[in-house]
């Protein structure tokens, strides 16, 4: 392949990313890489601006349509790009894609040392790839001579030896998980039916039931239902909690209900001295990238408020979450008084913003209204049920 023009696809490509990014020299993956960090983590982590790099793969035998799936299901989608000063404060963040395809050349987005691993777990994946290409190659020469001499299917002769599974996930896409297994996939045997002579696979999707049939050897189900495990992984559950505040006048005493922290931190924003609790809500979400979130209530007099948005990524290590289009709209419906239950005329308020949350601090995201009514959040991790992709059976 010539690949001069895909090198001249990357470097325009980095001519026109709004990122301060820097390729990487071009070269393939070091041979006989090992997996490293191959774990199903669902989402990936943050990271830096000044860090982040786009780095081409050229795949010998994997197809190019379906890496991007693969490798968003197994490293996450999309990542969080954090733009920081000199002193290391986050200035900016937004989310962009982790895989792209240009022509035949997938790039991945990350920073250089996690970036490294991938390439190197797709380039054992590939490598997987290739070689069960060359056997299946080999197979058919083996059966093509077998056919010319008259002989009988000689995988027929072998078939008691198979061995049967079904792969049913529960946290991941059927589609996701059948197309990572296909690199397993071969046909196994030929067999007559009404409509004629056909071939048997080892892998046999049935959509209705959500599951995959596997039928092989048992070493081979083995190694394809273990990978369908390690992708059917749940997505970080998370208990996220928001309390609407209003600040009240500087003669009046804090909400008791308010936590000590929440009110030193409004405090030291100089939004006012004294604050009073208009509302609470709470939900249980999965860290599911594109997926909305949402909380909210509202008052018998018709006003609301709703707090939405988009888990970007989740990292395990620094204990932080990252969201993005996280968006809280206040209603207020005034009554016959001319107040209602969020202690203000009839008006409308809305505020939206992308952020970096600590597990377990809580975070004023916003203001909104001359006498603030703010907004602020906590997020904790909560641990969800285990649970199995699939089991075998003979």
């Amino acid at each position: 392949m010539n690949r001069a023009p895909l090198a001249a696809c990357a470097a325009a490509l980095l001519a026109v990313v709004p990122l301060p990014l820097a390729a990487q020299e071009r070269g393939g993956p070091p041979a006989g890489a090992t997996i490293r960090g191959l774990e199903p983590i669902g989402i990936a982590q943050p990271v830096d601006a000044a860090d982040c790099v786009i780095t081409p793969f050229w795949p010998k035998a994997f197809d190019l349509a379906a890496l991007p799936e693969i490798a968003g299901q197994l490293f996450g989608a999309h990542i969080e790009v954090i733009e920081r000063n000199a002193q290391g404060d986050a200035l900016n963040s937004w989310s962009t894609d982790h895989f792209m395809v240009f022509g035949e050349t997938f790039f991945v987005r990350d920073s250089r040392a996690r970036g490294q691993r991938i390439l190197e777990s797709l380039a054992q994946i590939d490598q997987q790839e290739a070689d069960r290409r060359a056997a299946q190659e080999a197979r058919e020469e083996q059966q093509s001579e077998v056919a010319s001499r008259g002989d009988d299917d000689p995988i027929v002769g072998v078939r008691a030896a198979f061995q049967r599974a079904e792969v049913r996930p529960r946290h991941v896409p059927l589609a996701t998980v059948y197309r990572a297994l296909t690199r397993f996939e071969r046909s196994l045997y030929r067999e007559s039916t009404p409509q004629g002579e056909v071939e048997r696979s080892n892998l046999t999707p049935v959509e209705e039931a959500n599951l995959v049939l596997v039928e092989d050897v048992p070493s081979r189900v083995a190694e394809i239902v273990d990978l369908a495990r390690r992708i059917d992984q749940p997505s970080p559950q998370v208990h996220v909690s928001a309390l609407i505040v209003e600040t009240t006048a500087g003669s009046e005493t804090a909400d008791a209900a308010l936590p000590k922290e929440l009110t030193a931190a409004l405090s030291k924003m100089a939004l006012g001295t004294s604050f009073r609790l208009l509302s609470t809500g709470a939900l249980r979400c999965a860290l599911q990238s594109q997926r909305f979130c949402s909380v909210g209530t509202g008052g018998g007099d018709g006003s609301s408020w709703n707090l939405s948005f988009v888990p970007e990524s989740y990292d395990a290590e620094g204990r932080t979450v990252a969201l993005s289009q996280c968006k809280f709209s206040l209603t207020r419906s005034a009554s016959n008084e001319g107040r209602n239950s969020f202690g203000g005329p009839g008006s409308s308020q809305t505020f939206e913003t992308n952020l970096t949350i600590a597990l377990g601090e809580w975070v004023v995201l916003g203001a909104v209204g001359a006498r603030p009514v703010l907004v602020a959040l906590r997020v904790e991790a909560a641990s969800p049920a285990p649970a199995a992709a699939g089991g075998q059976g003979k």
